[in-house]
């Protein structure tokens, strides 16, 4: 009785554990669904294909639009949740309407949202408030 007992419980623990270990698997470098957009049609805005990633607030259109990142971050003393873009690599500042002015959407080929702690990870505190990377066509 007792080993059936433990047998019971043995496998109840591993079918628990198979569940909980079945969910996507995803390496360190690939990004998570939702968080990258590959630009397909250059008619259409950077406020348009923000809209389509995981996690990213839109208000407004157009070069008017407000751009945030769920979860990011604000203090007492500092109210700015703006995230920061970056194009090829380069720091471009929290000004959406200045991006969406300089940026050519026929050279913009993806879009990717990195949230708080992988901005943070990367960009330090400038990626406190989640970071907007555009990589343009070579």
């Amino acid at each position: 009785m007792k080993y059936i007992i433990t047998s019971l419980l043995f496998a109840g623990m591993l079918f628990i554990t198979g569940c909980a270990s079945t969910g996507s698997s995803s390496s360190g470098n690939s990004p998570q669904a939702g968080t990258e957009i590959m630009v397909d049609n250059p008619n259409l805005g950077l406020d348009i294909y923000l809209r389509r990633l995981s996690g990213v607030r839109v208000q407004g259109s157009g070069r008017a639009a407000t751009i945030s990142i769920r979860g990011s971050s604000s203090t007492f003393l500092e109210s700015d949740t703006r995230p920061l873009f970056v194009i090829d690599g380069v720091r471009a500042g929290r000004s959406f309407s200045n991006i969406y002015t300089m940026l050519n959407m026929q050279n913009v080929s993806a879009v990717r949202v990195l949230k708080l702690s992988r901005a943070n990870l990367l960009y330090g505190y400038e990626g406190r408030n989640g970071v907007i990377e555009i990589m343009t066509r070579s």
